[in-house]
């Protein structure tokens, strides 16, 4: 028995075929050990540029969105510039028929006292004196019928009344594109986030709580339009529209007038009226009869001043003519008022008449290009056109992540869209557009995380990309690296 045993361990020594077992086993986890590590980085890989990718779209969805907006914006000032003259020329017409009333009621009752007090004295030839004066009331009354003609075939109050009520339409439309497009632009984002799995977004700048527009600084909003009403900027806004109003299409700006037929150089009140008299001033001086009327009246009145001894009114200082006339002198007072060195402050009067168009200023465009367009392109301040967009991802599923020591933080990726027009700088020039553009506002980084931090509704989806710029304590650290 002792013998066996011995045989036995001997050719247990000899016996190798289990010895491979244990390194097969070891080769087996070092492969599922590489496949998890290679699953792992192509996972991480997936996330980061799915963030970036989402970054990418949200941004450019967020200024594009801008540019549509813009571009709206710029089709309605080309109709409040419109109804504008309509509502300024309708309400000179009715001035000037008011006018003419009180001049024929003064008019009629200087001559009925005249004859009274001057015919008797003539004796035989009190015929005469009164002839004279019945032909003076007969051209006088006749001229308040035409006026009265004037009144009820154009009816300009209507004019006036629908003026004011377009403007107030196109006024309120702009201010609804203005103060909705924070929930507007962050409802957009919000959808295409979800679409690309991203959980949180800030939009920087954000939108002002305090400013003109509806932005809460609550929950997922876009930034606010670029754009202004405040002071000095609202005086530079009405100067344009006045400008518009006159100079239409320059070059490439204000490009919406040349698109709606108006010839270079003149606007809707240089170039309303008819292809004989295009200045809108002119055609309704001849169109509603004040071209006839005046120089009629005016002649009753000289004819007969001789004896009459008319008072002022209803006598005109000037002669009347057919183009230059109370009329015309009144429309071009009226104007030069509401547009003139001091327009700004006539309109807040003249609303009190014609409700006025309320226009917005681009943010960093120079004041300067008020006068000449090209200024805006050479001085403009780009990045008041820019927004930047910070996205977080939570990190998806990975092969036994604490074996690997994953960090479970969420990704985050940033991208910047500008907002620009190539044609123009201006509100009168549909051709707004976007584009994505190096994160320049990243060069400022301690702002963007101080905004992560304070004004980001889930800042926890952001903590380690505020905590990496903050660390660095210097924006010019942050800018080295920010490769644009």
């Amino acid at each position: 028995m002792i013998a066996d045993a011995l045989n036995l361990l001997k050719s247990l020594h000899k016996d190798r075929e289990a010895a491979i077992a244990p390194l097969f086993g070891f080769i087996l986890l070092f492969f599922a050990w590489g496949i998890g590590a290679v699953m792992n980085t192509g996972e991480v890989a997936y996330d980061k540029v799915r963030a970036q990718n989402a970054a990418d779209i949200l941004a450019l969805a967020h200024a594009d969105q801008m540019a549509r907006d813009l571009n709206v914006m710029a089709m309605n000032n080309v109709g409040l510039t419109q109804m504008m003259v309509v509502g300024a020329v309708s309400f000179t017409v009715q001035e000037e028929l008011l006018n003419i009333g009180v001049r024929v009621a003064a008019g009629t009752a200087h001559i009925a006292w005249s004859a009274a007090k001057r015919c008797p004295s003539w004796g035989h030839f009190a015929f005469i004196c009164y002839s004279i004066h019945a032909g003076a009331m007969a051209g006088t009354l006749g001229a308040g019928a035409d006026a009265a003609y004037i009144q009820i075939r154009y009816q300009p109050h209507q004019g006036v009344a629908t003026a004011s009520r377009l403007i107030d339409a196109f006024n309120r439309m702009n201010d609804y594109i203005y103060q909705s497009f924070p929930k507007r632009s962050g409802k957009l984002l919000r959808e295409l986030a979800d679409a690309n799995r991203i959980d949180a977004f800030f939009v920087y700048p954000p939108c002002n709580p305090s400013g003109a527009s509806d932005c809460t600084g609550q929950g997922d909003e876009g930034g606010d339009l670029p754009l202004s009403r405040n002071g000095f900027e609202r005086l530079l806004a009405h100067t344009e529209m006045c400008q518009a109003a006159q100079s239409g299409s320059v070059g490439e700006s204000r490009y919406n007038f040349r698109v709606h037929g108006f010839p270079d150089g003149r606007g809707p009140y240089t170039a309303g009226g008819s292809s004989s008299r295009p200045h809108l001033r002119d055609h309704v001086n001849h169109t509603a009869g004040f071209a006839s009327l005046l120089p009629f009246y005016d002649g009753v009145m000289r004819g007969t001043d001789w004896l009459i001894r008319y008072p002022k009114p209803p006598y005109y200082d000037k002669r009347q003519r057919s183009d230059n006339n109370h009329f015309t002198e009144l429309m071009n007072t009226n104007w030069s008022a509401l547009c003139g060195a001091a327009g700004s402050v006539t309109a807040q009067v003249a609303n009190l008449f014609l409700t006025m168009p309320d226009t917005y200023w681009i943010d960093g465009r120079s004041y300067g290009s008020v006068m000449a367009s090209q200024i805006g392109f050479m001085s403009m301040d780009y990045e008041k056109l820019s927004r930047l967009v910070v996205v977080a991802r939570a990190r998806g599923g990975r092969f036994n992540p604490e074996d690997f020591e994953e960090r479970e933080d969420p990704y985050n990726a940033y991208a910047q869209a500008l907002t620009f027009n190539p044609q123009a700088l201006d509100l009168y020039t549909s051709a707004w557009t976007s584009r994505l553009t190096p994160a320049s506002y990243m060069d400022k980084a301690t702002a963007v995380a101080e905004a992560l931090t304070t004004k980001a509704e889930n800042k926890q989806w952001f903590g380690l990309l505020a905590r990496i710029i903050q660390r660095e304590r210097s924006d010019n650290v942050w800018a080295s690296v920010n490769f644009h």
